[in-house]
């Protein structure tokens, strides 16, 4: 799991960190396949 750390003082992390907010979700196919992915770790 990925989060974003808040309060940063430098630029480039911040525009990283407003950036995990933006893009669209997986579907319920990528979903099956991510979990699947991670189960077989």
């Amino acid at each position: 799991m990925t989060c974003a750390i808040p309060g940063t003082g430098r630029p480039e992390h911040m525009r990283d960190n407003l950036a995990a907010g933006v893009g669209t979700l997986p579907d319920e196919a990528l979903r099956r396949r991510m979990t699947a992915y991670f189960d077989a770790l």
